[in-house]
């Protein structure tokens, strides 16, 4: 029998568990202090710039064999506004990249919005929106990320986040929150891709034990859905995270928990209809159809039969992240493993190490280096196509030509090992980028 095995679990927002103590501090700080004084009028902001992008890749699909090199050239007119009072505050970022490649067939247009606000009911108790849309490739979005993506897709991904505070007491705060998440992708037929929804729920509970400790206690559910209608997986996730400031230059985050996924998933088999046989092998050339009507002996094809079927997976979710900050500069780890979905294939578990680097060498130059480490696998072990270990080096310099001028160079190196694969596949990226600030504009009422 010939049997069409898919298989996609449930996404896994592992980044939440910081988030919880993050919305924890903000609740518990924001909330006391949200009829400032220093805020009794609104205040209008915008923060208008353009910045022009010449960019050498390489390998831009970062694959072993056929590599496609390209020079890009883009320009990318952005603006970050909000509104503020002492009830209110909301901040938003618009922009938008038309990317022109030397390869025409790669030209492209992204676009990003972002909103987030909050409105205080009460001292104690406000309420949260956050709401993004970003137009972008797969090539940006989600090859870095997941190493599984083989051809280049359009990607419209909405998100939509209501949520909830109450400030307790002086220490503890209440979070709750929901959202929403559709990706769509263009028609491509070589990506294998499929558009997808999730939606999900969280609640948290945020402890402050003394000036520089903060826990967090968070529950979450995620449902998961293809809208082919192949995959749909639920998920509920325990999750306690500690934020601890030892000294004003050296700050320290993590978080721990678990999860368990049940997921349903369409199988199917290739059956011949009701009321027919399969015949021999060696007459299917003959009769141009694999089965045959016992009655009338008419030739027929095979149907797809579909049947559900159900399975548990459980795992564990950490993360660890600490910065010091230097004299001139800051020191940063990041060290982490996380759980989320694909749009090609199952539940994908990544383990990254990252280190980053900032030092001021003058009033107008700054350096920067960042390296990271990822080890991903797919937790479906019947498909490994996913598994590999992805290793990135990105050295920039940037310089302040004048008050409102920037120039910045970027080098990146990035090297990616799949299990099964004869060579490894590497790249190198050369990117140079001028940017221009408008003064900053404010007015107030």
């Amino acid at each position: 029998m010939l049997t069409q095995h898919f298989r996609q679990e449930d996404e896994m927002h592992a980044a939440n568990t910081c988030a919880f103590a993050k919305s924890g501090i903000a609740a518990i700080i924001g909330l006391y202090f949200i009829h400032s004084p220093s805020l009794n009028a609104a205040e209008w902001y915008l923060e208008p710039s353009i910045s022009g992008r010449v960019e050498y890749n390489d390998n831009l699909q970062m694959r072993s064999r056929d590599e496609l090199s390209a020079t890009e050239y883009a320009i990318k007119p952005n603006i970050s506004l909000g509104r503020r009072t002492a009830r209110s505050n909301l901040q938003g970022y618009l922009a938008y990249e038309p990317r022109r490649f030397t390869e025409d067939e790669l030209n492209t247009n992204s676009s990003w919005i972002n909103l987030n606000g909050y409105y205080g009911l009460t001292e104690r108790q406000q309420i949260n929106l956050s709401f993004s849309q970003i137009k972008d490739t797969t090539l940006e979005s989600e090859l870095e990320e997941t190493g599984i993506i083989y051809d280049r897709a359009e990607r419209n991904r909405i998100s939509v986040n209501p949520g909830w505070s109450y400030a307790w007491s002086e220490t503890t705060a209440l979070n709750a929150a929901i959202g929403y998440t559709t990706v769509d992708y263009d028609e491509s037929p070589n990506t294998g891709i499929s558009d997808y929804d999730t939606g999900s729920a969280t609640f948290s509970v945020a402890y402050r034990s003394s000036p520089a400790t903060m826990w967090t206690l968070g529950l979450g559910a995620t449902r998961y859905e293809r809208d082919d209608g192949l995959v749909k997986s639920e998920n509920t996730q325990l999750t306690l995270g500690l934020e601890h400031d030892y000294t004003q230059r050296l700050k320290f985050s993590a978080s721990a928990g678990v999860r368990q996924t049940e997921t349903e998933v369409q199988r199917g088999s290739l059956e011949c209809p009701a009321g027919t046989t399969l015949v021999p092998f060696e007459l299917i050339p003959v009769l141009g159809a694999p089965c045959i009507d016992v009655d009338t002996f008419t030739p027929t094809n095979f149907i797809v039969v579909t049947e559900p079927t159900t399975g548990d997976s459980t795992g564990a979710l950490a993360s660890l992240n600490t910065t010091y900050q230097l004299e001139r500069g800051e020191i940063g780890i990041d060290i982490s493993r996380t759980v989320s979905p694909s749009a090609i294939s199952g539940l994908i578990v990544t383990d990254k190490v990252g280190v980053s680097l900032s030092h001021r060498f003058s009033e107008t130059l700054t350096g920067r280096f960042h390296a990271s480490w990822y080890q991903t696998q797919n937790t479906d072990d019947s498909n490994t196509q996913v598994d590999r270990t992805y290793f990135r080096v990105a050295p920039s310099l940037e310089w302040k030509l004048a008050r409102d001028w920037r120039f910045a160079a970027q080098y990146r190196y990035m090297k990616q090992e799949r299990e099964g694969a004869l060579d490894s596949a590497a790249g190198n990226v050369v990117s140079l980028s001028l940017t221009y600030d408008w003064p900053p504009y404010t007015a107030s009422r």
